[in-house]
Parts: C-alpha cells; sequence; structure tokens
C-alpha cells in the first residue's frame, strides 16, 4: 500500500481491511512511514518513527505480545508527548 491509497482510509477502514487480509499492519506501517517522511521534513513534528516496529509491528523484541482484536487491529498511530527525550 502506498502513502497516497492509505490516505484515502480512516483508522477504521484501515483496521477492516487488515481483517479481511487486503492488507497487513507491515503494509500499513510502510504507507504510514512514506507518508511521515513526505511531510514531517516541512511539519518537524515526528521525533522518532521506531524502524524496528515498522518492518514487524506484529511481534518486534522480548516479550512483545500480538496485536489485540479490536477494530484498529494493525493500524499505525503517533503518540505526542510519550518520553522526554
Amino acid at each position: 500500500m502506498k502513502a497516497a491509497e492509505y490516505a484515502d482510509h480512516d483508522g477504521v477502514a484501515l483496521g477492516e481491511r487488515v481483517a479481511r487480509g487486503e492488507a497487513s499492519p507491515e503494509e500499513l506501517a510502510g504507507a504510514a512511514a512514506e507518508a511521515i517522511a513526505a511531510v514531517n521534513p516541512a511539519l518537524n513534528a515526528v521525533v522518532e518513527t521506531y524502524a524496528d516496529r515498522i518492518e514487524g509491528p506484529g511481534n518486534s523484541g522480548p516479550g512483545a505480545s500480538p496485536l489485540g482484536d479490536g477494530p484498529f487491529r494493525g493500524v499505525p498511530f503517533l503518540v505526542k508527548d510519550m518520553g522526554g527525550h
């Protein structure tokens, strides 16, 4: 999935595509990263994207758990002010 197609959907629609097997969490994360890379130089809003989570959002790192079953399963999101990096 490309960033333009990703932008045509809201979070619920993206989650539905994952549930139907039309897109994977990794595809959505890649599209989100593509969109961030396109606009962040002008916005300077995203500090870190955690590449390891983009490559394998379903299970990454020791103790990681699989994605849940809710309506936003596999849909990437940004967190504001998570820590004082």
